[in-house]
């Protein structure tokens, strides 16, 4: 089984043009689930990380390829928040050796990764994020985000996961973020670098992401 999900992710079945920017599909999948998260977080806890966060890494789905000691597979989108805390357009990321480590049964989960430091959204950018190393990290539940309390020191990741199916708890390692080299250059050109998407806002308003950008606003409920 784990080796048909493998060779299916590597030979996906054929799909149709996508309508707008390339990456929209991924786009406006990433928008519902933030605005779906943040609808479900009565206490605000979501509302407070995005307006903290130096930048978030959305994960529309993530689909696990084996049960125990299986390897996770999706896409993502990278985003980095300013002073204002208004967020940049997206840069694509593919997520081949993330782990979430769920129990047996969990196949397919979603969620926001926020990161707190300005180091951790650096080499996020750079498509080194890992997760394996002294990074503090820590991983939640959707259900458990109301009751987040930060004691000491903000931990530098902070996952808030929506898993689907039966789950024993969360936890979040691996080394597996890369770029999206192609859909980068699709989106905004050839030549374009995620360094001018993310921070120096060289592609800001293109069309495609107002919507996105919208639902992460700390402005928006």
């Amino acid at each position: 089984m784990a080796l048909l999900l493998v060779s299916a992710a590597c030979h996906p079945a054929p799909r149709p043009a996508e309508s707008g920017p390339p990456g929209q599909t991924l786009v406006d999948q990433a928008e519902d689930l933030v605005r779906r998260m943040r609808s479900h977080d009565r206490d605000q806890a979501l509302d407070v990380l995005l307006a903290e966060a130096k930048g978030v890494i959305i994960v529309p789905a993530l689909f696990r390829a084996g049960y125990l000691g299986g390897v996770d597979m999706g896409q993502g989108l990278l985003l980095a928040s300013d002073a204002a805390g208004l967020y940049s357009e997206p840069v694509f990321l593919s997520l081949g050796g993330l782990n979430f480590g769920m129990q047996a049964g969990v196949q397919r989960t979603s969620g926001i990764i926020f990161l707190m430091s300005r180091d951790s959204l650096e080499a996020a950018s750079r498509g080194a994020l890992s997760l394996d190393t002294n990074l503090s990290v820590a991983a939640f539940t959707l259900g458990e985000a109301h009751s987040l309390v930060m004691v000491g020191q903000t931990p530098e990741v902070i996952a808030v996961l929506n898993p689907e199916g039966i789950y024993g708890g969360v936890a979040l390692s691996g080394s597996g973020m890369r770029l999206d080299e192609t859909l980068l250059a699709a989106r905004y050109g050839k030549g374009a670098t995620a360094s001018e998407v993310l921070f120096e806002r060289r592609f800001y308003a293109t069309p495609g992401a107002e919507g996105l950008q919208h639902a992460l606003s700390v402005y928006w409920r």
